[in-house]
């Protein structure tokens, strides 16, 4: 079986780097924001070129704590991207404010072109890519940048971190840079909302003396030893794993449009970070079970559209087109650094073996 994701082997590959800084962690008596928690946020701003990153606990909630940090009020309308993992919309649910869905454009990144009144912009870049970030500041309000996906990627030769007044990143395992389950960070430049940060992921005070001077509503986000020490050393492999990841795409661009496979383009305004290769097909949940059929294991990236979901109560009356484009069409196939060169050749046989099937070629993408 060729994995989506082989934990297996990317524990293989970390194991002797990890365990050194695990076992460091188990013999100290600082479990929580030591030593690993400061060289990761280190690493962090060194990538990124922010002045301040914070690890949390995972992705949603370094959204959280972000959305915590600027205050949002209830009713507070936050333009959000329509079509996305439901971790982006799920923080802006909990604090009572209202998401406005933007639809997402040919490259499956947030439509910035939005017709309805926002106090908040939520900016997300999907499938390692990321939004464009000078339409997002023609809208005139203040930018919150989920680049959960998009860690890595470069907005026309900017660190896509560094755009926006936060920004956050997401460790789970099936992110660029990887651990084994979920962590995350927030990450700003200005001085005064770091220190709200700092304390809004302590459930909103220092220390246990802070006695009546809890001055926060915070969430417990506080990171531990172990997954900084996970993260970390994510951190340290990230540049080899980000140029295989590029030599594996580069070869599947090469391969798969002479076989009638339609691919996902990058906007000209990103330089990707590969996170995921998504192709489209028709039938894409019946080419999904065939592909695992032959040993291939590929993913629906998505399944969802926020403004036609009940629960986020949405009342605009305008279509998504390209978010129901991509929920019928879009599939990643397996693209990760620790395939081998043999494994790549054999997901493109496969597909290609599928593809004769001519249900499943688009002619023509909308």
């Amino acid at each position: 079986m060729i994995d989506f994701i082989p934990v297996p082997r990317i524990y293989s590959q970390v194991q002797e780097s990890l365990q050194e800084k695990l076992g460091s962690v188990y013999k100290d008596n600082k479990h929580f924001q030591g030593k690993f928690c400061e060289y990761a946020q280190d690493l962090l701003k060194k990538f990124s070129g922010r002045r301040h990153a914070f690890l949390v606990t995972s992705g949603t909630s370094a959204i959280q704590v972000m959305l915590l940090a600027k205050e949002i009020k209830p009713n507070t309308r936050i333009g959000c991207i329509n079509y996305s993992c439901p971790a982006t919309v799920m923080p802006i649910m909990v604090a009572n404010a209202k998401p406005v869905f933007f639809d997402i454009d040919q490259y499956g990144q947030q439509d910035i072109n939005q017709d309805e009144p926002i106090d908040y912009l939520l900016a997300t870049g999907l499938y390692g890519d990321t939004y464009d970030h000078e339409k997002a500041q023609s809208l005139g309000v203040p930018i919150l940048n989920d680049s959960a996906q998009s860690f890595g990627a470069k907005y026309k030769g900017i660190e896509s971190t560094k755009l926006g007044e936060c920004s956050i990143v997401s460790f789970s395992t099936n992110k660029n840079c990887p651990i084994f389950g979920t962590y995350g960070a927030v990450l700003c430049d200005d001085d005064e909302l770091a220190k709200k940060i700092a304390l809004i992921l302590r459930n909103g005070y220092a220390n246990r003396d802070s006695g009546l001077a809890i001055q926060y509503v915070g969430i417990n986000a506080q990171p531990h030893e172990d997954k900084a020490a996970q993260v970390s050393t994510s951190l340290e492999f990230l540049p080899q794993w980000q140029q295989r990841r590029k030599q594996i795409a580069e070869h599947y661009k090469s391969k798969l449009p002479s076989l009638g496979i339609s691919i996902r383009e990058s906007p000209e305004w990103s330089e990707t970070n590969n996170h995921k290769f998504t192709i489209f097909v028709n039938n894409k949940s019946q080419f999904r079970d065939e592909l695992l059929e032959m040993g291939v294991e590929c993913q629906l990236h998505y399944t969802y559209n926020f403004a036609s979901t009940p629960l986020f109560q949405n009342s605009q009356s305008k279509k998504f087109t390209q978010t129901e484009y991509y929920r019928q069409h879009a599939i990643s196939i397996p693209s990760n650094p620790w395939m081998t060169d043999a494994e790549v050749e054999t997901v493109i046989q496969k597909i290609h073996k599928a593809c004769q099937k001519k249900e499943y070629i688009i002619n023509e993408k909308n």
